[in-house]
């Protein structure tokens, strides 16, 4: 039988020290928190892998992660990382029927710095 390995959910934290999608997840009502995380923990049991509806891929190692609320529609954009993490890179509440291009944006700016720096100091988990 194979064992899967586990995955961790990673937050992006900036040089500040500051983690701006932990952040706004923080921020979200209690609905939105729950389904996030469930949605998470979803992923983090696929492997870093799933399909529509629950996650579609933007653009380069950029994906969304995809959930409603009664508030409104909902994404976390993140990316599969060496290690088995998922880095969490950008959450927002979703207004338009394309992903803005300034959060996909913000998201590439985001790995980009973790890449580089490859963090060791890594947030807890969720």
């Amino acid at each position: 039988m194979e064992s899967r390995l586990t995955w961790s959910t990673v937050f992006y934290v900036a040089p500040s020290g500051r983690a701006p999608a932990e952040e706004w997840l923080d921020g979200q009502d209690e609905e939105v928190q729950e389904r996030a995380i469930a949605l998470l923990q979803v992923l983090r049991g696929q492997g870093g892998r799933l399909g529509m509806p629950h996650a579609k891929h933007l653009r380069g190692k950029v994906w969304e992660l995809r959930f409603q609320a009664r508030s409104g529609a909902y994404r976390l954009l993140y990316a599969a990382m060496s290690g088995q993490r998922i880095l969490v890179l950008h959450g927002f509440r979703k207004a338009t029927r394309e992903t803005p291009q300034g959060k996909l944006r913000t998201a590439e700016v985001r790995l980009a710095e973790f890449e580089r720096s490859d963090r060791t100091d890594r947030p807890k988990g969720r």
